[in-house]
């Protein structure tokens, strides 16, 4: 007998061989997936974030207030305008650090960060300074960095990548030092080509989005025809008949009883 396979069953299949990641797996130290809040964070990205694994410390002991991120292609700028940038073989993985309390939109701006600094290139980064009208240096400075805030265009690219991940696309950029605030349009064409950049790169991309369902009109019933009215006739009385009234009296019824932390210092 020949067995018949509905196109459901078909695509489940499919779903369960190709894997149903939808963004970076985030493990901790010890490298045991952290899942929880995070995941779910991380799972509802409407951006790509990255392939594989990041390590997420989530701890009130770490080397920032809120959120804060280091990584292989990081890099920041001395105070006699060199630049300086953390290897793999110097530095190791990937790693993000943030407090139990932390926010999404923070979240996102460290994935953003991890994202720029694996994906992103020299001459990427400059057609985003183009496309944002902005001559700034990229990398953040040391200086700033030890004062807690960042300077650089890498804060423009992780607020903006946070915007996106949020389906905030409306949104406008808040400007940051030296940087510019963004149009609603300039946020929109970043959104798209962060998406492209990751489809290029292999990242983890996010599942398409769910068709949108029409909502189903609703038809009021129609108004029940008017009656109309009626006549009364009254019938007269037939002579020697007398009518009583029947007196009916009701017993008492016994009655029934009726059972958005973060600030702007925080995220570098």
């Amino acid at each position: 007998m020949r067995k018949f396979i509905s196109p459901i069953g078909l695509l489940a299949s499919l779903a369960l061989l190709q894997g149903t990641a939808s963004a970076v797996t985030l493990v901790d130290p010890a490298s045991q997936p952290i899942g929880g809040q995070f995941q779910s964070w991380a799972d509802a990205a409407q951006m790509p974030t990255l392939s594989g694994t990041l390590i997420l410390d989530v701890t009130t002991d770490g080397p920032c207030p809120i959120a804060c991120s280091e990584g292989p292609g990081q890099e920041w700028i001395l105070p006699d305008g060199s630049t300086t940038v953390d290897t793999a073989a110097a530095y190791g993985p990937a790693e993000t650090w943030v407090i139990p309390t932390v926010d999404q939109y923070s979240l996102y701006w460290e994935l953003g960060h991890q994202f720029d600094w694996l994906y992103l290139d020299d001459a990427t980064r400059a057609n985003l300074a183009t496309l944002w009208g902005s001559s700034a240096q990229w990398w953040d400075t040391e200086a700033g960095l030890l004062q807690g805030y960042e300077d650089g265009l890498e804060a423009t690219f992780a607020s903006v990548y946070s915007l996106c991940s949020l389906g905030d696309t409306d949104s406008t950029s808040l400007p940051w030092p030296n940087q510019p605030a963004l149009t609603a349009e300039q946020v929109q064409n970043t959104c798209s080509l962060i998406t492209a950049i990751g489809r290029q790169a292999r990242a983890t991309m996010p599942p398409p989005p769910q068709p949108q369902v029409p909502a189903a009109v609703v038809t009021p019933d129609p108004a029940p025809p008017t009656a109309s009215p009626l006549t009364m006739t009254t019938r007269p009385r037939p002579k020697g008949i007398v009518h009583k009234k029947k007196v009916v009296q009701h017993r008492p019824r016994r009655g029934r009883r009726r059972l958005r932390t973060g600030t702007s210092s925080g995220r570098w």
